[in-house]
């Protein structure tokens, strides 16, 4: 299953389209026969909503559900009712009307939540180093990076340099150890 638009993408103007959206269960509330995940990635959050009624399968799968679970859902995005609208998301005028669901991967419960300002100790946080990667702040310095290894690349590559790793061009040690 492939995802068609990111969390960070569904606007207005996606109304009534059929869209599948994938990424982390952020949080979720069940209310009334209603199933309201947040999904997020890291372009953003996405409101998906399942109506338990109709398919004793869906209802099933969408309670089962928890924080940091990896899925996709695919459904047709409507607009929120005027009192619903959630200013603070970019795409808090919009949810996605889940009809299928799929589940990737469970998760266990994380020692320590990702989007919190209270963080755990630096040993924590790096013995569970793939947790707190989903952090904001670490999201924001990988693409910092990722931006200037790209512009770096780029400028050299438009001046007709080759990239060449050092290891690449000379000899292996049995112990591996001096080649860095």
């Amino acid at each position: 299953m492939l995802r068609t638009h990111t969390c960070g993408d569904l606007r207005r103007e996606h109304l009534d389209q059929t869209v599948t959206v994938c990424g982390w269960v952020d949080t979720y509330r069940d209310y009334h026969g209603l199933v309201f995940i947040d999904l997020r990635d890291r372009y953003g959050k996405t409101q998906v909503v399942f109506d338990l009624s109709h398919d004793e399968h869906l209802q099933e799968l969408a309670r089962s559900l928890r924080k940091e679970d990896v899925i996709a859902a695919t459904g047709v995005v409507a607009a929120r009712d005027g009192k619903d609208i959630n200013p603070k998301l970019a795409t808090g005028e919009i949810d996605v009307r889940g009809r299928e669901l799929t589940v990737f991967s469970r998760a266990e419960t994380p020692p320590f939540e990702p989007r919190t300002n209270e963080l755990p100790g630096e040993e924590i946080r790096l013995k569970y180093r793939f947790v707190d990667l989903r952090r904001d702040a670490l999201q924001d310095i990988m693409r910092l990076r990722s931006e200037l290894n790209r512009f770096t690349r780029n400028y050299f590559h438009d001046r007709e340099f080759l990239e060449i790793e050092t290891p690449i061009l000379g000899p292996s040690t049995p112990e591996g150890a001096r080649d860095y």
